[in-house]
């Protein structure tokens, strides 16, 4: 009788916890219309988008960009001269990009297609280079030269190898105004990370590398984008441009027909805010439509309630 009567106490005390935990009154938040200060903070949201968006508008408008398609006016393998026109001048740093269209890098044997360890400097094994397969040996890459000028061996490991590699944007470009030779300076267009950590030579590099891997150039295009158009970073101007005629020479060895692609020049300034770009632009305008429309339905609300 004993453990029954302590069974029974247990329970009841465990119903009456149950009860009062079930009956416990909560903490809640329920969005109330009349409230003045949620129309207040739709009215200072709206003005802060009006406000930051009508500043994006105007330094978007400020940023001067030109860009001129080349390979249709160059033949390839050869060194050919194209016009450019500035509409309006352009204040330092100037920086110059080249532009390619229908090139899409992010397919995935595109963007694996290279081996990090013999990026960072590691002397590398064939059988090491799995990553980079079929671009595996100098004779799968197309290789018969190294950088210091000595003939390859054509079943050894290439340096570097991959098809990223393979497929790095070799033309070089000079700008001129007139008989006037405008520098286009071409260091400190790549990452830190990668100019500190991620690219070394080999070992061997003179006599067994065919490119560079510490060129900044080949840093930027190692870097792949997420779209099929994209430009990346071939150096920068660092002398204001009048408005006018210029002449860019370039060296043609890039083969766009190979994806049925477009080759540009792309000349931009920047502003405060980065270059060209409507993201923010539209955002901010966004945000603020929404906002106008929330203070709307507030009022509507408001009003419905009252006239009941």
């Amino acid at each position: 009788m004993t453990e029954n009567n302590t069974f029974g106490t247990m329970n009841k005390a465990l119903k009456d916890d149950g009860d009062d935990f079930l009956n416990t009154a909560l903490r809640k938040w329920k969005f109330n219309s009349k409230y003045k200060r949620n129309k207040l903070l739709f009215i200072l949201l709206t003005l802060f988008f009006i406000l930051f968006g009508s500043l994006f508008t105007y330094y978007y408008t400020q940023i001067v960009q030109v860009t001129v398609r080349y390979d249709n006016q160059c033949v390839l393998g050869t060194t050919c001269t194209f016009n450019i026109n500035i509409p309006s001048y352009m204040s330092q740093p100037i920086f110059f990009y080249y532009q390619l269209d229908n090139f899409f890098q992010t397919h995935r044997k595109f963007y694996q297609s290279k081996d990090i360890q013999q990026l960072r400097g590691q002397d590398r094994s064939l059988s090491d280079l799995v990553s980079c397969a079929p671009f595996v040996t100098n004779a799968d890459m197309g290789k018969v030269l190294s950088i210091g000028g000595t003939p390859l061996n054509p079943n050894d490991p290439a340096i570097p190898c991959g098809l990223i590699a393979k497929t790095f944007f070799n033309d070089t470009f000079k700008m001129y105004q007139e008989t006037q030779s405008i520098q286009i300076f071409e260091n400190d267009i790549a990452w830190d990370v990668d100019i500190e950590y991620n690219y070394k030579p080999t070992s061997n590099a003179q006599t067994q590398a065919w490119h560079d891997v510490t060129d900044e150039h080949f840093m930027v295009w190692m870097r792949t984008s997420g779209m099929g158009k994209f430009k990346k970073l071939w150096g920068r101007i660092k002398q204001d441009l009048p408005s006018g005629d210029y002449k860019i020479v370039v060296n043609n060895q890039y083969n766009s027909s190979d994806f049925n692609g477009y080759k540009y020049v792309l000349l931009t300034t920047s502003s405060p805010f980065g270059q060209k770009n409507l993201v923010l632009i539209v955002a901010y305008f966004s945000g603020a439509f929404v906002c106008i429309v929330s203070y709307i339905i507030l009022l509507t609300l408001d009003k419905n309630k009252k006239d009941k």
